[in-house]
């Protein structure tokens, strides 16, 4: 199971990988310290990459370059964002364990993506039990 600080890594990355796309090298110099922790190889690394929906392998110049694809509907939509459309809506800030049931349906996530999301969300701070828009 991956701890906060690994899923806000894999997140770092999905989100360069939607910017520009990236070789397998570039990939994974890009978070050496996560490949250690999860204790992946390359070949592992290609794989995980290579089962990411939507994102796309393209060879150019010679070299497979790895990027989500244009539009790609089978990403999840930002939990960060839910999380702030839901707390504004409330308009003050409310228990992180009340958030859980003002989620979609369908919405299956633990309390540590809760958390992570919020950390990474500009606008969110988890203050103890609560959530707040900055």
């Amino acid at each position: 199971m991956l701890d906060t600080e690994q899923l806000a890594g894999i997140n770092r990355l999905k989100a360069s990988l939607k910017r520009e796309p990236g070789t397998l090298e570039d990939v994974w110099l890009a978070q050496p310290v996560l490949w250690q922790e999860l204790g992946w190889s390359q070949s592992q690394l290609r794989l995980w990459l290579l089962c990411q929906p939507g994102l796309e392998a393209i060879k150019t110049d010679g070299q497979l370059r790895y990027q989500f694809a244009a539009g790609d509907k089978s990403e999840r939509p930002d939990l960060g964002e839910i999380i702030a459309k839901i707390v504004q809506g409330v308009g003050k800030p409310m228990p992180l364990a009340q958030l859980k049931s003002k989620l979609p349906a369908g919405t299956v996530v633990t309390e540590p993506m809760l958390k992570a999301a919020i950390n990474q969300h500009p606008q969110l701070t988890l203050m103890g039990p609560m959530v707040k828009l900055n």
